[in-house]
């Protein structure tokens, strides 16, 4: 703007083959107009030169909010923005005081389509008359009314109101809980009742261990067998020759309540004959015969005459 004589250019590309020149480091003013200078040139000529006017603030683009938070607060929607930044990191809202922020906002099953929207200056917002228990989402863009300027859209946020349980979903997951507690308890006691029984069939089975295998089990030292003792595992033997012929003599004593007297066939005394009853002692001696001598088949049937003998003249005596 000074005249031609008081200009001070300043170069910011020189002998570049693109067709675009990035002057954002050359520390511009935002609220101030420029005029640049552009021409073409080669080794041995150049042309004119091309001047344009430039402004930052009306010809520089809008950038959208650097960040967004949507969080749901008691049924409503609270929404919040941190401003766009310049490229000094410095936010746009000290260079814009005047800009505003476009909130659009929608149900996720409908679609952006029909999408609702808010203005606002401030940073934290709060989406009022919401569905409850119902998904919203949520997308900002900057705006510059002075030169009708807009930004793109920042990313999209999605995330669900809430509100008062109603007393029917309430009620329903009393019943929900309690079913679940029971199938948990009832899964719990058939567990201890399956482990209770597996240990009760290891240490009290139903079929008992006979006793002495279980005095041996019970035992603090355990045996198979009992103990390597002559005198309880066999008795003493005598033996008996065969060759000898003579028989100890026995003695037989008759009980004195037995009665001696061998009545007859008739009751009287004076028959000569015995009874079938007198022939029967000496079946019986034969059998303690047998049962005293182990020895020889010679050896008990000396055995046998003798004891008849002895056994006939006692009977005689007796009769006398």
């Amino acid at each position: 703007r000074k005249p031609p004589h008081q200009q001070n250019w300043r170069t910011v590309c020189a002998d570049v083959l693109e067709r675009c020149c990035d002057f954002t480091d050359a520390g511009l003013s935002y609220d101030t107009i420029y005029l640049l200078r552009v021409r073409a040139n080669t080794a041995q000529h150049f042309s004119n030169w091309t001047s344009i006017t430039f402004c930052p603030d009306k010809e520089a683009d809008l950038g959208p909010p650097s960040s967004v938070k949507l969080t749901s607060v008691k049924g409503d929607l609270e929404i919040v923005i941190t401003d766009p930044l310049s490229s000094t990191n410095e936010s746009m809202k000290t260079l814009v005081p005047e800009m505003q922020y476009l909130i659009h906002y929608w149900k996720q099953l409908e679609g952006y389509q029909k999408a609702e929207v808010s203005k606002t200056k401030n940073n934290v917002v709060t989406l009022p008359k919401l569905d409850r228990w119902t998904w919203y989402c949520v997308r900002v863009q900057s705006r510059y009314n002075l030169y009708n300027k807009t930004s793109v859209f920042s990313d999209i946020h999605c995330t669900r109101t809430e509100g008062l349980i109603p007393y029917w979903q309430i009620f329903l997951y009393f019943l929900l809980s309690l079913g679940v507690c029971f199938l948990l308890g009832l899964l719990v006691w058939f567990s201890f009742y399956k482990v209770f029984k597996s240990f009760k069939s290891i240490f009290y089975p139903n079929v008992q261990l006979p006793p002495h295998i279980q005095e041996l089990w019970l035992s603090e030292t355990p045996h198979l067998l009992p103990p390597p003792s002559s005198g309880s595992v066999w008795d003493q033997l005598d033996m008996i020759s065969t060759e000898t012929d003579t028989v100890p003599d026995i003695q037989i004593s008759i009980p004195e309540d037995q009665d001696t007297s061998v009545p007859s066939r008739h009751g009287s005394g004076d028959s000569g004959f015995n009874s079938t009853e007198e022939d029967s002692p000496p079946a019986q001696l034969h059998t303690q015969t047998h049962t005293l001598t182990t020895g020889a088949r010679q050896t008990r049937s000396t055995g046998k005459r003798c004891m008849m003998g002895r056994w006939r003249s006692a009977l005689n005596n007796t009769n006398t």
